[in-house]
């Protein structure tokens, strides 16, 4: 104390009041921070919730193109069957799509498609010649 002129009474006072500032300060970071602490934290189960809802969305949005496109696959399948059992035993016979196999349907698909292009790159008017007598 020997290095301060002003009387011990005053440092005395000055070093509390800094000490106490000092305390304010500090208490109120730390208040700071525990509130961002935990607006992060809420922000984080926030996000995680959300981000769980979206691929839940994300996967029922699936499931339903899927369930479309399979109905239209399953449409297709079936007109392909009742066109291959009208034309069969017809002069017609050699335009039937080749029969599915129940097992990896999505494997057999290329085979209709082939059958169809066939059908599509005859030439028109023997397509409409033959159409005709029926």
């Amino acid at each position: 104390m020997q290095e301060f002129k002003s009387p011990t009474s005053r440092l005395a006072r000055l070093f509390r009041n800094g000490r106490d500032n000092w305390k304010e300060r500090a208490l109120e970071k730390q208040k700071k921070l525990r509130a961002l602490e935990i607006k992060v934290r809420d922000l984080s189960a926030s996000r995680d919730y959300w981000k769980s809802r979206a691929k839940i969305a994300e996967s029922k949005l699936l499931k339903q193109n899927i369930e479309i496109a399979d109905e239209k696959y399953q449409s297709f399948t079936q007109q392909c069957t009742r066109c291959r059992q009208q034309l069969q035993q017809t002069e017609l016979s050699f335009l039937s799509p080749p029969s599915q196999r129940s097992q990896c349907r999505y494997f057999n698909i290329e085979r209709l498609i082939d059958c169809a292009t066939k059908i599509l790159e005859s030439p028109v008017d023997t397509i409409v010649r033959t159409f005709t007598k029926y």
